[in-house]
């Protein structure tokens, strides 16, 4: 069974890490990255549970690798930097969406939405929370056809 923890606690620190992503989102692109980089790097020293996930899970899957602390650190960091961005593109969509690049731009899926043909998007994780922020694209209901 795992730890007990008060209701009240528990609202409260969700409250205030949701508080902290959105201060997160407002600050201007480079500072938000440098900060990130520099609790990625302080996560990585100091003796975390995160860092012990990452060290276990870099020891199964790279156990001959030479430098894996060097790897904790860079894991680390860019889990950070992927956090922040996301508060980023919370707070500020259209921002974000200015920093994605693409092969092919936007012209097929504002394509798709003036034809009214269904559309299949694939898109790792990052890119389906850009794509929800998208404003060329109207939720639409799933459909099936033939």
């Amino acid at each position: 069974m795992g730890r007990r923890t008060n209701p009240y606690i528990q609202t409260l620190k969700g409250r205030a890490a949701v508080g902290a992503l959105r201060l997160l989102g407002l600050l201007p692109f480079r500072l938000n990255r440098a900060l990130a980089t520099a609790l990625g790097g302080l996560l990585a020293r100091l003796s975390t549970e995160a860092r012990e996930v990452t060290r276990i899970n870099l020891s199964l899957c790279l156990p001959d690798h030479p430098d894996r602390e060097a790897l904790v650190r860079e894991s680390l960091v860019e889990s950070v930097k992927n956090t922040f961005e996301i508060a980023r593109f919370w707070s500020k969509p259209e921002d974000g969406l200015e920093r994605v690049v693409s092969e092919q731009g936007d012209g097929p899926p504002r394509e798709a939405v003036a034809t009214k043909e269904p559309t299949l998007i694939l898109a790792p994780h990052l890119g389906l929370a850009l794509l929800h922020t998208c404003r060329c694209l109207r939720p639409t209901p799933a459909r099936a056809t033939r």
